[in-house]
């Protein structure tokens, strides 16, 4: 697109370090928050499981671990990297699919050393109960990093990203920002946190702060005055993106007929709830993935441990109740998820929602 014009006021924003400069940096961090973590815990539990069999040479310890290590930190991996391609946009995402994904390397490193340790005779052999507090530092070490590397994309925005796709957080005042993304506009604004389509979205003005037009809704955002041209442009800059898309026109079309002159109300959330609309989807596609790989898992390691040497069912017997465990999660929390979007779905009344216009604009 152009780097100037009258309609999105391009000129207003840098034009960024481009795309794979960026990408240069962000991507080496989230794979090595990810994988880091996973590598060093299997590596911690595979050795500590050598010292607690005297005798045995490391060669067969590790030809008895490799299977359930492959299989229980391979599919984590798996669905790490499905949940990672869904939300290919919503970047943001990541850092807590990062952490889901490292998880269960990082559950089975702390309890492999714990058992380890108390079941030993070796009062030495103690010290492997700090395998939990360094799989707590591992995962902490990996979210961050992960964070550090999304960080370098979402932030500090400019053309590059923004005429992209790619989540975009744009700086109002203090901590409230604005997070552009994919399939809608979120503000986060004190202890508020609020969502409009884009297909909602008419749109925005400068002045005394920012002015956000939506169907059946006007909300003046509280910004710096420096900052007011900026956000302005950015914000028109990703809804000539998103209105770039061939289907647009039908979908808003669609959209408004579904949710009619509601508009903004039927996307307020609160900012303490968990679920906000375009990061929900990467945890979901985890969630499904655990249900259909976790089963498996407990069948594998469970048919493993009644083949395995006696010295190594403990832990293949750990892997199989930790299987059954996150399964379970996620076939609970999935169908308690699916229950209450069938009951919003017959109950639209009791969908959030902004009765009182005034409310809205004492929140701005």
């Amino acid at each position: 697109m152009a780097a100037s014009g009258s309609e999105t006021r391009a000129g207003d924003l840098p034009a960024g370090p481009g795309l794979a400069r960026r990408w240069w940096v962000s991507a080496p961090c989230v794979l090595a928050g990810i994988l880091l973590p996973v590598v060093v815990a299997d590596v911690v539990a595979v050795w500590h499981h050598w010292l607690i069999r005297p005798g045995a040479p490391l060669s067969r310890v590790i030809a008895d671990f490799v299977p359930a290590v492959a299989l229980w930190s391979g599919l984590a991996l798996l669905a790490g990297l499905v949940a990672m391609l869904v939300t290919r946009r919503e970047v943001t995402a990541w850092p807590r699919i990062g952490v889901f994904t490292a998880a269960p390397s990082l559950v089975a490193m702390g309890v492999v050393g714990g058992v380890s340790g108390l079941s030993s005779a070796q009062r030495w052999h103690l010290l492997f109960l700090f395998d939990v507090p360094l799989a707590a530092l591992l995962g902490a070490g990996g979210f961050l990093l992960v964070r550090f590397g999304v960080g370098h994309l979402v932030e500090q925005p400019g053309v590059d990203t923004l005429d992209t796709g790619l989540d975009v957080r744009v700086n109002l005042r203090a901590t409230d920002h604005l997070l552009l993304r994919h399939d809608c506009l979120v503000v986060v604004e004190a202890a508020e946190r609020w969502v409009v389509s884009w297909y909602d979205l008419h749109t925005v003005r400068g002045g005394d702060g920012v002015e956000v037009l939506a169907t059946g809704r006007r909300r003046r955002l509280r910004v710096d005055q420096e900052r007011v041209s900026s956000v302005v442009a950015a914000v028109r800059v990703r809804m000539r993106w998103v209105r770039r898309h061939s289907r647009f026109g039908a979908r808003r079309d669609e959209h408004r007929r579904a949710h009619g002159t509601r508009g903004v109300a039927a996307y307020r959330r609160p900012r303490t709830t968990s679920h906000v609309p375009g990061t929900g989807l990467g945890v979901n596609g985890l969630t499904i993935l655990f249900m259909t790989v976790m089963p498996v898992s407990a069948v594998v390691l469970l048919v493993a441990a009644v083949n395995a040497a006696a010295a190594d069912r403990p832990a293949m017997g750990i892997g199989v109740v930790a299987s059954v465990v996150i399964g379970s999660w996620a076939h609970v929390r999935f169908w308690r998820r699916r229950s209450a979007r069938r009951y919003l779905a017959a109950h639209p009344a009791a969908a959030p929602r902004v009765d009182d216009v005034r409310d809205w604009r004492e929140g701005g």
